[in-house]
């Protein structure tokens, strides 16, 4: 695992001091060493977290005779078989780590070298004797990728934003529709960054550049099912070993290894089988709350039952209240306004984890591919069009609760989707009150339905709960959860894996009926009854509970005072985006019992965002 930046430029010669600043940024993603390629009209270079191949596999690597050269960042999970295939073709391969094989795939195959990796990865590969800048980023977005066009041509590239912040090109403009993405959402995703003109490269693409041609293409996709199930043995028959051989892959370090271990279904079963095949106890992590409200956010009970069962070598870090205090500087990690409170949670665990291990693998993406999340029993409560009028009368006092069940029952999928609380931290009406009058005109009503169309398009014909699955995987997944670890992970020079975004796991949940997931209201059906052998009755029969931090507590204790001033802050009430009256009501509201913390939390974020600039 690592950070990679660059920069290309066709027609001139880059600057070596300025790559090398542009990778000091990155050394939290790589404290085990760094590497530079500098030569004429590229810059190749690259934070190391040895991982695999630790005393071989320096960076940049390049293939025989000089002519291709790589810097990547993540691991490829399938690259035992492809340096056999690549060894018996006749290549010489001088190390015995996993980059070294996409530098002789493309020597096979050009840019379609990517389809032929299992893993999580960024990397940017350069072609000397063709002049080609090669840039491509895994399946499912779990490695981060951004670029930007520079004046005079040329690209500029890093494995986070900090990187891109040092080239004096950089534009210091906000994107408007960033802003008002980041309002919905609570975080920015694919393609957009805050900064106009910076882009991330989205997950399952490729930037191929070669003179003035630059292409931007997707490689890989899933499709949503359109037969009837054949039944749940059939699935079960799939998922079982492709999840088994999936775990052992992922298991592959020459480091120490361990686990995230909530409690939950989804980390229990990856500890299960981590444990069937390792010769040694698992170390499992997990971290526990403590305040008043303890109980309910504390699910360290469960993860000790787990842990109990499978021998495990398990610790246990404990969120207090003064973790509050990490947020500011965890959020500047993100480089761009991101809300999520679990980011705390994550970056604890990760720094205590890293004490003792340095890869860990996690249970991300089960809840979108296998129906874990209470949202998606919502697409099944479809009611008839009068109804939906009452309850949109009903909604009308402006009570927020009130507007998020009224978007549940929305007679038309697109609204049950973006104007849910859950998916919408400011509605569209919440929106246009926060904004100003001015920025409302910059945005000329935009509104998600606009700027998600393709990703709505892709799916058009399912059933809604596999609509609302197939969005979340495409938007929120990438933007929100595998972001929050990547950050979090990387800030404590950890690896984190996520063996349930295999992409061979994602097109098999995208081929399951919906049934098959969800039935009679128990979530992730098919993953209880496939590993039920892994699972103890109290994890097996415990509901899906989110991974809550108390924030609406912190908002009114510690915060309290931040939260009574914070229409004053410069960053709302001096930037011209917001109605300053409007924050103070919802901080009043707030303060005085209502529950506006997501919605406050995410404009403290922003303010944070504004004033590390």
């Amino acid at each position: 695992m690592c950070g990679i930046c660059g920069i290309w430029q066709p027609d001139q010669t880059v600057d070596e001091s300025l790559v090398r600043a542009m990778n000091g940024t990155l050394t939290h993603r790589g404290p085990d060493g760094d590497g530079l390629h500098a030569s004429g009209n590229i810059g190749l270079a690259m934070r190391r977290l040895a991982i695999i191949d630790v005393a071989g596999s320096d960076q940049p690597i390049y293939n025989e005779d000089r002519s291709i050269v790589l810097v990547f960042n993540g691991e490829i999970y399938n690259y035992r078989e492809l340096r056999a295939n690549l060894l018996a073709s006749g290549h010489a391969l001088r190390t015995q780590g996993d980059g070294e094989t996409i530098v002789h795939l493309y020597e096979e195959h050009g840019v379609e070298c990517v389809t032929h990796l299992n893993g999580i990865f960024a990397f940017a590969l350069w072609d000397v004797r063709r002049q080609l800048l090669l840039l491509a980023r895994d399946h499912l977005g779990i490695k981060p990728m951004h670029y930007m066009g520079l004046p005079d041509g040329g690209i500029v590239f890093g494995s986070e934003l900090k990187a891109l912040i040092q080239h004096p090109a950089m534009p210091k403009s906000i994107d408007p529709v960033a802003v008002a993405e980041y309002f919905a959402l609570r975080y920015i995703p694919s393609p957009r960054t805050i900064y106009s003109g910076v882009r991330k490269l989205p997950p399952a693409h490729r930037l191929v550049a070669h003179g003035a041609d630059v292409r931007i293409e997707r490689y890989w996709d899933w499709q949503a099912p359109s037969g009837p199930a054949t039944g749940n043995t059939h699935y079960s028959e799939a998922l079982r070993p492709l999840f088994e051989d999936v775990v052992r892959r992922q298991m592959l370090a020459d480091v120490p290894l361990g686990a995230f271990l909530s409690g939950g279904i989804d980390s229990t079963i990856v500890v299960g089988l981590m444990a069937q095949v390792s010769s040694q106890p698992v170390k499992t992590y997990s971290v526990g709350f403590e305040w008043n409200e303890g109980a309910y956010y504390d699910e360290t009970p469960y993860a000790r039952a787990v842990a109990k069962r499978y021998g495990t070598d398990h610790h246990e870090v404990v969120l207090k209240a003064d973790a509050l205090d990490l947020w500011p500087r965890l959020a500047a990690h993100f480089d761009e306004p991101f809300a999520d409170p679990a980011s705390i949670p994550t970056f604890l665990i990760s720094q205590f984890a890293r004490k003792s291990v340095r890869v860990v693998l996690t249970g991300e993406g089960a809840d979108e591919l296998f129906a874990g999340y209470g949202w998606y029993a919502w697409a099944q409560r479809r009611i008839p069009l009068p109804f939906a009028a009452r309850l949109a009368a009903w909604a009308l006092d402006g009570r927020r609760g009130k507007r998020s069940a009224m978007a549940r029952f929305a007679p038309d999928f697109e609204t049950m989707y973006f104007e849910s609380a859950l998916c919408s931290v400011f509605q569209s009406d919440e929106r246009d009150a926060l904004f100003s009058r001015d920025f409302r005109a910059t945005l000329n009503n935009w509104r998600p339905l606009r700027e998600f169309a393709g990703a709505l398009s892709k799916s058009r014909q399912a059933d809604p709960q596999t609509r609302m699955q197939d969005l979340d995987a495409r938007i929120w997944l990438e933007g929100g959860p595998l972001t929050k670890v990547d950050r979090m992970s990387m800030a404590t020079s950890i690896e984190a894996r996520v063996p349930f975004l295999d992409y061979r796991m994602v097109e098999l949940a995208a081929r399951m009926p919906p049934g098959v997931k969800l039935r009679n209201g128990v979530s992730k059906a098919i993953l209880r009854e496939t590993f039920a052998d892994l699972l103890p009755p109290e994890i097996l029969n415990r509901p899906k509970h989110a991974f809550d931090v108390p924030i609406g507590v912190w908002l009114r204790g510690g915060l309290r005072q931040a939260m009574s001033a914070l229409a004053e802050h410069p960053a709302i009430a001096q930037s011209g985006y917001f109605d300053p009256a409007f924050v103070q009501r919802v901080a009043s509201a707030h303060l005085g019992g209502r529950d506006h913390a997501a919605q406050l939390w995410a404009l403290w974020t922003w303010c944070l965002w504004w004033d590390s600039r």
